[in-house]
């Protein structure tokens, strides 16, 4: 598909450009699973620690491999960003 009627984000471009799209897609919602894990696990260590050291040292590690997920997402989905783009622009 290409000229006026192709979807601005490339979809239907060929195969290539479609595969691309849809990994960018899976990690967007991955994402979104991870989050709601996190948020999920957070609450469960916040009613189920009343030592607040140790309560504290479990919120810091959930933090720190949030950030550390987020990034790698955050790049992982910055090169299919980028994938997406060059196979655009070779269409």
């Amino acid at each position: 598909m290409s000229g006026p009627s192709a979807p601005p984000d490339g979809r239907g471009a060929g195969p290539h450009v479609d595969r691309v799209i849809e990994a960018g897609d899976a990690l967007r919602e991955a994402l979104v699973v991870y989050r709601s894990a996190f948020d999920g696990a957070a609450r469960a260590l916040g009613r189920e620690s009343e030592d607040a050291p140790v309560r504290h040292r479990g919120f810091e590690i959930l933090r720190s491999d949030w950030e550390r997920t987020v990034a790698a997402f955050r790049e992982a989905v910055d090169r299919v960003g980028t994938a997406q783009k060059t196979l655009a622009r070779g269409r």
